[in-house]
């Protein structure tokens, strides 16, 4: 009995050596293809173009998934409205917060310009200080800047003081700012 035992360990200890060495081996010769690769200059590009290709893919997906999201909350919703043959004379956008709507905007209208399409709009943008948000802008697309809200005090200082939540909306920086892209907007409607 014993002999058997101490056979059959043997046995089993040069099994995993032979393992051990063809493992050293599969792994010398994956070092000496990678080496080769590497001195033609194949292994980094190929590695980053998978890279890049993966990262892209990524990005795809994501936009996919928020664009075309079954659930309008967690979607960014785009609407159209216009006469042109089927171009939209006019966006709305809507959808939660750090989708990407300011970011889509300010390219688009970033391509739109350099393509020579005239366009006309406005955002509302996030302000911080400290880390902290203290109110909204209202931007325009040509680069007008104006106040839209900020954090009030806890008491109403004017009779006229419009309020949402915790912030004061400036409605005359608002109105001198947004209210002419939005009567140029009727206007066309009209025409």
């Amino acid at each position: 009995w014993k002999e058997g035992t101490e056979r059959k360990i043997e046995k089993e200890r040069e099994e995993e050596r032979r393992n051990r060495q063809e493992s050293k081996e599969r792994k010398r010769e994956r070092e000496r293809k990678k080496k080769d690769r590497q001195r033609k200059g194949e292994w980094k590009e190929g590695t980053e173009r998978k890279r890049e290709r993966g990262k892209e893919r990524e990005r795809e997906r994501r936009l996919r998934a928020t664009v075309f999201s079954p659930a309008p909350r967690w979607g960014l919703s785009v609407s159209f409205s216009g006469r042109l043959a089927n171009m939209a004379t006019h966006v709305f956008l809507t959808g939660p917060p750090g989708i990407g709507k300011t970011t889509l905007i300010r390219k688009a209208a970033e391509i739109l310009k350099s393509s020579g399409i005239p366009i006309d709009g406005f955002y509302t943008e996030e302000v911080r200080e400290s880390g902290r948000r203290t109110g909204f802008d209202v931007v325009t697309l040509n680069g007008r800047r104006g106040i839209l809200s900020r954090v009030g005090s806890g008491h109403s200082a004017a009779r006229h003081e419009y309020r949402v939540g915790q912030y004061v909306v400036d409605l005359a920086s608002f109105e001198q700012l947004a209210l002419p892209l939005l009567r140029n907007i009727t206007r066309e409607n009209r025409d």
